[in-house]
């Protein structure tokens, strides 16, 4: 399950949180629960790239404090219709640069970009 809600004000300001929660017990690490804090948005039309740092987690050997992702959304349409895909920030990259992401159905739930 993810949780995301990030906004930029009119100064570029960030708020928000992302919070990522999966049954990893086929990997001997049981639930997985990790915080992200925004670093970067790039809003494009229906798409959206948000950068993020870790800064809790329940399994620190698989995704320490610290460690830097890109979340790849794509709002399109209801429930069942949505792209959202994340990997690991490349060094020197960051969310402006909308890297080329997979992109993965969300089958339940419902992005919206704004």
């Amino acid at each position: 399950m993810v949780t995301l809600a990030v906004q930029a004000d009119g100064q570029g300001q960030l708020s928000g949180t992302q919070i990522c929660q999966s049954g990893l017990r086929d990997f001997g690490v049981g639930q997985l629960t990790v915080r992200l804090q925004p670093t970067c948005l790039h809003v494009d039309g229906n798409s959206a790239w948000v950068g993020a740092v870790v800064t809790e987690t329940t399994a620190p050997d698989l995704l320490p404090i610290g460690f830097e992702g890109v979340v790849l959304m794509r709002d399109l349409g209801g429930p069942g219709e949505d792209i959202m895909h994340a990997e690991p920030m490349p060094p020197g990259l960051t969310c402006h640069d909308m890297p080329s992401l997979p992109e993965t159905q969300v089958f339940r739930g419902d992005f919206r970009v704004q």
